[in-house]
């Protein structure tokens, strides 16, 4: 029995040892399926790829191996697709790829394509060198230990896509114990026993401003430094650990995040969508923002312009935008909001420093740059803690509630309001332009510079018209023609005069509600229509 069992042995060991196919670089030309570079030939599934003192190896076609083991002297470059069957010939154990210098992948590698053969991975990918991933690395196997195992002072960078969906894993998705860093996407969803992310004492973990890590199943544990800056999504239970947060992380499950700094967001709206801004500026593109949604400007969602842009990154700019009825769009953490064109903002516009799951200590800020912006169907814009500016002849519609205790700008630009809501106004308005508000609902004291105040009025017949322009002489805003009409018609309401700033009525006019209409000129802007209701009563002394 005892020779018998060191027969089994030697002949599986053998077996093994059959199946290794090294590099000989005798092709002359680097690329990996080129025959004569191998001691056994172009490598198949059920070859153990060798390289060693290689220099620099090319996969340009499709290929495959049964593992592949990459050694000093050595780096892999994929440019193609490469299957990793990672099944030992007669049962056993073995990496899927075991690097110990470079690997580069550009391409799409799957580990575990095959599910067929009687043994099983370790890790995925076994990493003791340098591995980057600009391309696609797909896992789709039982692995022992982890998917993927980065090992102390060893450095693992994704630009491109890691997607871990079938199989289970018996320890962590990703064992970190050097340097990991995430400037792509991840989606860890298959099944895992322990652990999505575990990185080890004196190991880093950094999900990038651009970067998207979504986690189905296990939780994130940190005896090193986890840094997030972009978006990190848990769909899982248990209690995960970001050491520093700056990004947005998704909890939507019963999990809990612990954290020692926290400046930035922690929701459990799914629905929220915040800008990142990493492909573009174009404020209507999905893939500007970190989300679990496929559409943009959809009811219920909430728009986030957050954090603060930097290092390049691009603000966003809209153009001719119509968003949502029930959706509202928040700016804040100095998130800037540009409108170039049309921002037609059904539902709430939000400007402020705060957003429930988290809290930011700087302010937003919207800027209508030459366009309009059309909120008649909101409830209110709340500039609680941000700055709202019109600039370059743009023009804003209200018919909700103005909240403001923070900066609100109006520079050669219109605001027409039909709100008939009590405004809440704890710090003055700059007016530089023009403010028509039919309703009557502002103040005077509403405003700290005031270029010009149009309201809807009560006037005694034959009097004068004290609330039609406020405001030093002269300024920028003018009464075409000087006149006041019946709306739709020629007949003169009243005549302006610009010397003593007062609008006077055409007497005698009937008593009763009268519909104005009249056309307003901002230097270097467009004419711009209006229309006010007017009521006349009788003289004081009632002889009508």
């Amino acid at each position: 029995m005892k020779h018998l069992l060191t027969l089994v042995f030697l002949f599986l060991f053998f077996l093994q040892l059959s199946a290794q196919n090294f590099w000989t670089g005798n092709g002359n030309d680097q690329q990996w399926h080129t025959s004569a570079n191998w001691s056994q030939g172009v490598p198949a599934l059920s070859s153990d790829a060798v390289l060693t003192a290689a220099g620099t190896v090319y996969v340009s076609q499709i290929s495959e191996a049964r593992s592949i083991e990459v050694n000093g002297g050595s780096s892999l470059i994929v440019n193609s697709l490469l299957e990793v069957l990672g099944n030992p010939t007669g049962g056993g154990q073995v990496h899927g790829i075991r690097n110990n210098n470079v690997v580069t992948n550009n391409g799409t590698i799957f580990i575990g394509k095959v599910a067929s053969g009687t043994g099983f991975l370790i890790n995925g990918i076994y990493n003791n060198g340098i591995f980057t991933n600009n391309g696609t690395i797909g896992f789709q196997k039982t692995f022992s230990a982890s998917a993927i195992r980065n090992n102390t002072n060893k450095s693992f960078i994704n630009n491109g896509m890691i997607d871990c969906y079938t199989g289970s894993i018996s320890l962590n998705f990703i064992d970190n114990r050097g340097d990991f860093t995430n400037d792509g996407s991840m989606n860890l969803t298959a099944n895992t026993l322990q652990d999505a992310i575990d990185c080890t004492s004196n190991s880093t973990f950094t999900n990038g401003h651009c970067a998207s890590l979504k986690i189905d199943n296990g939780k994130i544990i940190s005896g090193g430094i986890i840094d997030n800056l972009g978006m990190v999504f848990i769909d899982a239970s248990g209690v995960s650990s970001i050491n520093n947060n700056t990004g947005i992380v998704y909890e939507l499950v019963s999990g809990t995040i612990t954290n020692n700094t926290n400046t930035g967001v922690i929701t459990s709206n799914e629905d929220a969508y915040f800008w990142h801004g990493c492909i573009s500026s174009n404020i209507n593109t999905v893939g500007n923002y970190f989300t679990n949604q496929e559409m943009i400007f959809a009811n219920s969602n909430e728009y986030i312009y957050y954090p603060n842009i930097s290092g390049g990154y691009n603000q966003p700019i809209g153009n001719n935008i119509t968003s949502c009825s029930t959706c509202t769009i928040h700016v804040l953490d100095n998130g800037d909001l540009t409108i170039n064109g049309t921002l037609n903002a059904l539902g709430n516009l939000l400007v402020y420093g705060d957003y429930i799951g988290g809290t930011v200590n700087s302010n937003g800020n919207v800027a209508i740059n030459g366009g309009t912006m059309d909120l008649s169907g909101a409830t209110s814009i709340d500039n609680s803690g941000g700055q709202f500016t019109l600039d370059n002849c743009s023009e804003l519609t209200l018919s909700g509630k103005l909240i403001n205790s923070s900066s609100f700008v109006n520079t050669e630009s219109i605001v027409y309001t039909t709100s008939s809501s009590t405004q809440q106004i704890n710090t003055t308005i700059k007016n530089g332009g023009l403010f028509i508000d039919e309703s009557n609902v502002f103040d005077v004291s509403d405003f700290n510079i005031n270029n010009a105040l149009i309201q809807g009025f009560i006037a005694f017949e034959g009097a004068s018209i004290q609330q039609f322009i406020l405001g030093d002489n002269p300024n920028s805003v003018t009464l075409l023609d000087n006149k006041l009409y019946f709306a739709n018609t020629n007949n003169e309401i009243a005549n302006y005069n610009p010397s003593s700033n007062m609008l006077n009525l055409i007497s005698p006019l009937a008593n009763g509600n009268h519909t104005s209409s009249g056309k307003l000129e901002i230097s270097n802007c467009d004419i711009f229509p209006f229309e006010l209701n007017i009521k006349i009563i009788p003289n004081p002394d009632f002889d009508g």
